[in-house]
């Protein structure tokens, strides 16, 4: 039989602005119990005392506060946007693979703006848009996916926050409850990149400078 705890944090779990709120304590514990409560009660089949319910959701809320993934305390270093992208993502083969690599060589020798992720089956290039028609010379098969009028927001950080759990998530929480489609991610050390369409560019880059 399933606890209401288990079902209660499914619950939160699966609905991302009640955990944000619970996160920042946003939220009467008691109302939202009773919002919940109807929830609970259809997926454990029987009836749940709203003091079950408070009392859960206070254990949540403490572990939540406890693990520090939602510190609003995070600084950031520096802002910076890389506007006039493209992301062309592709199937992996041993071709494609040096295709990209001669491609990625020839943007750093023109000092050019490129980051190249491989993920194993895939690989993503983003780069400057000026350069899509020459990104066709170099590798011979269509992209999978292409998206252009991108932006990317390179957000540097002190390098005492890698030790911390949370930092990254916190970062694309703000953006996502601005209600902006993150289109691609990247990371180095200290700077972690977050890639946006050229219209939420402006929205994404003064949300996270107010934010932290």
């Amino acid at each position: 039989m399933k606890k209401i705890s288990n079902v209660l944090q499914e619950l939160v779990e699966e609905n991302h602005f009640v955990k944000v709120g619970l996160s920042y304590k946003l939220f009467n514990l008691t109302q939202l119990a009773f919002f919940l409560q109807p929830l609970l009660e259809t997926r454990l089949k029987k009836k749940i005392k709203v003091s079950a319910i408070v009392m859960n959701l206070s254990r949540y809320q403490r572990g939540l506060l406890k693990q520090g993934q939602f510190n609003s305390d995070f600084k950031i270093k520096t802002l910076t946007v890389h506007g006039n992208l493209f992301t062309a993502s592709f199937s992996k083969t041993p071709s494609v693979h040096k295709e990209a690599n001669d491609f990625y060589e020839f943007l750093n020798r023109e000092g050019s703006f490129v980051t190249v992720t491989d993920s194993g089956k895939e690989i993503t290039i983003i780069a400057e848009a000026k350069y899509i028609d020459e990104m066709k010379n170099f590798i011979e098969v269509d992209p999978v996916n292409l998206v252009e009028n991108i932006s990317g927001i390179a957000v540097q950080f002190d390098d005492s926050y890698i030790q911390i759990p949370g930092f990254l998530h916190a970062v694309l929480q703000r953006v996502t409850l601005q209600h902006i489609n993150v289109v691609e991610v990247a990371s180095t050390h200290t700077v972690f990149m977050v890639y946006v369409h050229k219209k939420d560019t402006k929205l994404a880059f003064d949300t996270l400078l107010n934010c932290f």
